[in-house]
């Protein structure tokens, strides 16, 4: 079988010539130029029936000479502009195919596709791109307006919110996270490595502690060694007796006239309680431990409060 190529030029020029009297009067030639296109031609010798299936054995390759060896093989001729082929290659086609299967197994991949214009000749287009329908949650995100004349309105501008600055922090009332006490600073209770107990004010408001040895009902360990008929206030810590351990924002407050008189509790913040030998901060002490009453900070402004308690037993 011999294959030959033919190059068909199609070009079509019409020049319209007016007479001289119209072109004196137009001043211009008119000229309509069609530009000419370029085919490639693969044409073979007839053979078989055209749906006849047929052994193919085409090796990959570029994509014309693939369509010349497919003319060939499969005694089609095939249209397809020079340019469409350029730069393209295909896989190849191989086996028993009838010759529009093997021709859509060659074309995979390159964007064409053919088209059956006779029985024996087929041409090569691109592939037609049809663009996917937007999908039900598409549709149901962007709602086509009812009225086409309403303009959609362009989305406002950011809105800026007000700063929130936070002054001043909730009071967890009966939990503390950390003490002065045990180290003369302020430092976390977990990662204080003495044992230590606080009285918060807000127990003692709760309770309606009165005396200084009611809060410290509140610590274990602690137990109140002589009272002096109710009016006096000395403590023993596991034990040992503290008179000396008693102080008031860490200054020692065991005087004789102290530790003999009932100590107010109106002006305390909280009374902290640490346990075992403190004399490594507080030189001379007892054993036991240290009481320290921690009083109110100054405020800004004046502060009034009064409160009465009335009971049957004083």
């Amino acid at each position: 079988m011999q294959l030959s190529w033919h190059i068909i030029i199609a070009a079509v020029s019409a020049v319209l010539l007016q007479s001289a009297a119209n072109l004196a009067e137009a001043g211009s030639d008119r000229l309509t130029t069609y530009e000419p296109q370029v085919f490639l031609l693969a044409q073979a010798s007839p053979g078989g029936e055209p749906t006849e299936a047929t052994e193919f054995n085409i090796s990959p390759q570029p994509l014309g000479s693939a369509i010349t060896a497919f003319a060939d093989q499969a005694n089609y001729r095939l249209l397809v502009p020079a340019e469409m082929a350029e730069g393209k290659s295909t896989n190849g086609v191989s086996g028993r195919h009838t010759p529009e299967e093997a021709l859509t197994i060659l074309l995979a991949g390159t964007g064409l596709s053919h088209r059956l214009t006779d029985s024996r000749t087929m041409t090569l287009e691109p592939v037609a791109v049809t663009p996917l329908p937007p999908s039900p949650v598409a549709q149901a995100a962007s709602p086509e307006p009812s009225n086409p004349n309403t303009q959609v309105k362009p989305a406002s501008k950011p809105v800026k919110v007000p700063e929130i600055v936070v002054k001043e922090v909730e009071d967890r009332g009966y939990a503390v996270d950390e003490s002065s006490t045990a180290t003369r600073i302020p430092a976390p209770i977990h990662d204080t490595p003495r044992s230590v107990e606080v009285v918060t004010r807000q127990v003692l408001d709760d309770q309606k502690v009165i005396r200084f040895s009611e809060a410290l009902r509140n610590v274990s360990g602690v137990s109140q060694s002589s009272t002096q008929g109710g009016q006096a206030g000395t403590f023993m810590i596991r034990g040992f007796a503290s008179e000396l351990n008693v102080f008031k924002n860490g200054f020692r407050d065991d005087s004789t006239f102290s530790s003999r008189t009932q100590r107010d509790i109106i002006n305390i913040e909280s009374v902290e309680v640490v346990k075992g030998p403190p004399s490594y901060l507080y030189g001379r002490s007892d054993p036991g431990g240290v009481i320290n009453q921690v009083t109110k900070a100054p405020l800004k402004d004046r502060y009034y409060s009064a409160e009465m308690i009335v009971g049957s037993y004083g």
